[in-house]
């Protein structure tokens, strides 16, 4: 329960790294102390090991015309939740709840990228899918950033590489682009796939976020989704990458 008249809403963040690209909000609800929201609020790309340190924070505010008013916050520790389950939890609000350093700062992050990988047979063709990234950081003064992903699969001798359309004032950005290239599976194993992230910048060079290699000689993550596209062909395979920083171009 809030307030008589207040018009409150609910802000959520996760701990630690709060930061602009994990915060989300419900809808005003106007004049009620009895707010009924029925909304569904998603964070994607959150790892296993995400799920079992991470803490989301709710705080409830009451909006107003010059600004808003704290009505109290709570936390729920992620690792209270399995997965694919749906849980309700109840919880009681708090007053503010001073913020740790270690709440604030967390780990530098450069975000993740969802990427998608199919071998066509049937056009022999390789596939990739650019379907999402979460948690970017803020690489302009407003706060936000413009992000695009560049793809190239190297060597190639005609250069060729894709760009995604610009997702502008967006640290969540979904692209849900495809590209395709023209490569024998037999010569898949000799191939690099050089994803990268920019933020786009208006008459100055644009801003390497981070990026991501696949190849035989990748580790990880990275090298169990080019294991998959090259051994199961003809079928989608999704998987979240954390952005790293890379040499190049």
């Amino acid at each position: 329960m809030v307030s008589k008249q207040a018009d409150p809403y609910v802000k959520l963040h996760l701990l630690p790294g709060a930061s602009k690209s994990n915060k989300l909000r419900s809808h005003t609800i106007p004049k009620t102390s009895n707010p009924d929201f029925n909304e569904t609020l998603t964070y994607y790309g959150l790892s296993d090991q995400d799920m079992a340190r991470k803490t989301l924070r709710l705080t409830v505010l009451d909006e107003d015309r010059f600004g808003c008013d704290f009505l109290g916050e709570a936390r729920v520790a992620l690792k209270q939740v399995s997965p694919h389950e749906t849980k309700r939890i109840k919880i009681n609000l708090e007053k503010r709840i001073n913020l740790a350093d270690d709440e604030v700062k967390g780990e530098a992050e450069k975000g993740k990228l969802l990427l998608s990988l199919k071998y066509s047979t049937q056009r022999s063709a390789l596939i990739v899918g650019v379907v999402r990234c979460a948690h970017l950081p803020s690489m302009d003064s407003n706060g936000f950033s413009d992000p695009y992903v560049k793809v190239q699969l190297k060597p190639d001798p005609t250069y060729k590489k894709y760009r995604t359309a610009v997702k502008w004032r967006n640290l969540n950005p979904e692209f849900n682009e495809e590209f395709l290239f023209e490569v024998r599976r037999n010569e898949l194993p000799k191939k690099l796939l050089d994803i990268r992230v920019y933020d786009k910048d208006v008459g100055r060079s644009d801003d390497f976020i981070g990026g991501l290699q696949l190849s035989q000689d990748s580790t990880g993550t990275e090298l169990r989704h080019w294991y998959d596209a090259l051994q199961y062909p003809d079928r989608r395979h999704d998987r979240w990458h954390q952005l790293q920083s890379l040499s190049g171009k």
